[in-house]
């Protein structure tokens, strides 16, 4: 299993945050464990830059032409495996995020003349860099298939000349293969799991040494 992220370092070990609540008060443990899981998604939605690009780009009340559910992509250094939300309308994209990870994370709306692309050939794979302003106000990386669907619904509109041909089923194969294999160090989702796992195994050997009531 991965390290946890570092502010959670040392959250398993005896005389640890959550063995002190286990020990002396274990109604409030899911309270704290609420609280952290708040604390990590806030940390790595200011870190990743969605904060401050919800607030350049306000959501805009628009329906969409193609909604794309549970895609993966990283803003920053922080990667977002299976938990963004894309919507191609017709005058902008909108970027959302499934709220379980992302609790205070806006949607928000970039217009397509704010958007430009720039595309990489990585060793295993292909991504496109949806950068939003001029000058940037941060970026977006998605797997270039999925920049192609946005393009497809998008049309005339995408700040791309074409063409974006569809993925073929050997391609899909091998780019879910990828995906499943990939771990990236960082990932939003990643440091939520570790954070988790951390915690209920924490919980489990709280229960495992606490003595046993004896008659008297």
């Amino acid at each position: 299993m991965p390290d946890a992220p570092c502010a959670y370092r040392g959250v398993g070990s005896r005389g640890g945050i959550i063995d002190s609540i286990m020990r002396d008060a274990p109604q409030l443990f899911p309270v704290f464990f609420v609280l952290m899981w708040l604390a990590v998604t806030s940390t790595l939605g200011l870190v990743s830059g969605w904060y401050a690009l919800s607030g350049f780009y306000p959501n805009r009340d628009e329906p969409p032409l193609l909604s794309l559910r549970m895609q993966s992509g990283s803003m920053r250094w922080v990667g977002m495996r299976s938990i963004l939300n894309l919507d191609v309308c017709p005058s902008g994209l909108r970027v959302g995020m499934m709220r379980l990870f992302g609790v205070f994370c806006r949607d928000f709306f970039v217009p397509w003349d704010q958007i430009s692309v720039v595309r990489n050939d990585r060793l295993f794979w292909r991504e496109a860099k949806l950068v939003f302003g001029q000058p940037a106000n941060g970026s977006l990386k998605l797997q270039a298939e999925v920049a192609n669907r946005l393009a497809r619904a998008a049309g005339a509109r995408w700040p791309e000349v074409g063409p974006f041909p569809a993925e073929t089923d050997q391609a899909a194969l091998q780019r879910l293969g990828k995906e499943w294999a990939e771990d990236r160090p960082g990932s939003m989702a990643q440091a939520l799991r570790a954070n988790n796992t951390a915690a209920v195994a924490t919980c489990s050997e709280n229960k495992r040494r606490r003595p046993k009531s004896t008659a008297h």
